[in-house]
């Protein structure tokens, strides 16, 4: 997804086909994958079905996290008249999700001399999936909040130089932009 286009988006529609096309994995997962396929016995094939389940409940929980922060950035969207400081409290995420976009492209413009920056689909992922634990500080969004989502650590895991950073400096510059707001 191009940062400009996200930082300059009339609307995050164009964001709900990342939980979709997700939840349509998770879905299917069970009819493609035996998780007790190669097991040696009885003991490691229940293991290993236990193991998948719980694979299954944390993706589901990701999914939710993911179009929680699409949901809270529609409302904040709503809310949002114009680029800079919003009269609107509501206001706030979005703006802080537009400043954020517009840093990152930025910052990719100065690196490659181009003005093609985006992010890859993980980094997307993860930024949207945490911004619940932060948004949901605001009273006007804490029914946004989910405990067993919200009060929890998220490990991004990627290979070397695969984007951690850029996802770890995204989720940061919101949360910067969001708190000054």
């Amino acid at each position: 997804c191009g940062l400009r286009a996200l930082a300059a988006a009339p609307d995050l529609s164009g964001l709900t086909p990342l939980v979709t096309e997700f939840q349509k994995w998770i879905a299917e997962l069970p009819a493609r994958i035996d998780p007790t396929a190669g097991a040696r016995d009885a003991a490691e094939a229940k293991r290993e079905q236990e193991a998948f389940a719980a694979h299954i409940k944390a993706w589901t929980l990701e999914s939710e996290a993911i179009a929680a922060g699409i949901a809270l950035l529609e409302e904040s969207r709503a809310h949002w008249s114009a680029p800079g400081p919003q009269a609107d409290p509501k206001a706030i995420p979005y703006e802080a999700w537009r400043a954020m976009n517009e840093t990152m492209a930025n910052l990719m413009q100065r690196q490659r001399g181009d003005d093609n920056g985006q992010w890859y689909l993980f980094q997307l992922a993860f930024i949207l999936a945490s911004l619940p634990a932060v948004v949901t500080r605001m009273p006007e969004f804490r029914h946004h909040y989910n405990p067993k989502r919200d009060d929890s650590v998220t490990l991004l895991y990627f290979s070397t130089g695969g984007g951690k950073s850029e996802a770890f400096f995204g989720l940061l510059a919101f949360t910067l932009f969001f708190d000054r707001l």
